[in-house]
């Protein structure tokens, strides 16, 4: 049995309370997600003799205005990791079963493509059951994340710091900067010195989340979301973190540094004290991410300093209907006139490519 389920279905919470999971999965998460990404938050649901599947995604309308007069649609996970999950039961052949079926499942609804997002340490082994040389998918790799193995001792984390990084939280300690941790009356405060890191950074449109998105969020998280603020000697604030704690694993979420304390490098408090927060709450791995695009990038350069453990992330892009993406491509380039700017790592190429009617 393959089918759409909604958020408010109650298969989709079952089952997550039998699987590993991160809170990327969850209904409220991915509903929170279509918000943003103008999609319709629904998840591939596949129960086996095995086992059942679970595939959260956005279901989407192709871009009329790349393709006019059609009614095709694609599907993608909502940001972050939200990767295919899988009762524990059920075999990398089972699962390789699992995906067919949702390419034709897929391609029966009206679905061109899918693109997923994996987890960089929940179930990858499903790329293993994956081949290397299908019309029908496509694995690409994005680089390595990082994260801080909270198995280890304070004394063992501490000395994987990179010497820079001690340094400059020892400065920060000896200052008098301080940290709070779910000091929720700051989050405004906190908003909007997000708000002015994203304008500092030149990021685009959709990382301005507003007001009610953080309210939202703070509502469909709970008791999971923790805000880490780093205070001057004076009390003001000098940055802050939310961070998500899913069972064993604390995802760092958003950041921000006030323009003030820029040269101070007040982040690393942050992360150092969410760090010992997160072990203390009986967390496993707090999971920093990467660089912007997977880059080995200065963003990159800095994590690694803070943990040593890598990670690789990869993504997976499905092709339901071979030929209807062929079509696609051959009269999207025709008519715009820009196929030697396509980035073949994209998928799908018309989501990373700027429409110009003229």
């Amino acid at each position: 049995m393959a089918q759409w389920i909604l958020p408010s279905d109650g298969r989709w919470s079952s089952m997550l309370a039998q699987v590993e999971h991160d809170f990327y999965h969850l209904p409220c998460y991915v509903g929170l997600s279509s918000w943003l990404e103008h999609g319709e938050p629904k998840a591939f649901y596949s129960e086996l003799p095995t086992g059942k599947v679970l595939i959260p995604l956005l279901v989407r309308n192709v871009p009329p205005e790349i393709f006019p007069d059609t009614h095709c649609l694609d599907a993608t996970s909502p940001y972050g990791y939200p990767c295919p999950l899988f009762s524990k039961e059920i075999s990398p052949a089972d699962a390789m079963k699992a995906i067919e079926g949702f390419i034709e499942f897929g391609k029966a609804a009206g679905l061109v493509t899918t693109f997923l997002r994996l987890h960089p340490f929940i179930g990858s082994n499903i790329l293993s059951a994956l081949p290397d040389d299908s019309q029908h998918i496509k694995i690409i790799g994005h680089g390595a994340t990082i994260s801080m193995d909270l198995t280890l001792d304070v004394a063992e984390l501490d000395a994987r710091l990179r010497r820079n990084h001690r340094r400059n939280i020892q400065r920060l300690l000896h200052e008098g900067y301080t940290t709070r941790i779910d000091d929720w009356s700051r989050f405004a405060e906190f908003i909007e010195i997000y708000h002015q890191t994203m304008r500092r950074c030149g990021a685009s449109a959709y990382y301005f989340f507003d007001h009610e998105y953080f309210a939202a969020l703070q509502e469909c998280l709970g008791s999971r979301l923790h805000l880490c603020l780093v205070l001057s000697p004076d009390g003001d604030m000098a940055c802050g973190g939310l961070f998500v704690k899913t069972g064993d694993i604390v995802q760092a979420h958003l950041a921000a540094t006030a323009e003030k304390y820029i040269s101070m490098a007040p982040s690393k408090l942050t992360y150092y004290q969410m760090r010992n927060w997160s072990k203390n709450a009986g967390a496993k791995i707090v999971h920093l991410g990467g660089g912007v695009g997977g880059q080995q990038d200065s963003l990159y350069l800095y994590k690694r300093g803070l943990g040593t453990d890598e990670h690789r992330f990869f993504t997976i892009g499905i092709i339901h209907d071979p030929s209807a993406y062929a079509t696609f491509y051959e009269n999207w380039s025709h008519a715009s006139q820009l196929e030697s700017k396509a980035d073949p790592a994209y998928f799908p190429f018309y989501r990373g490519m700027a429409f110009s009617k003229e």
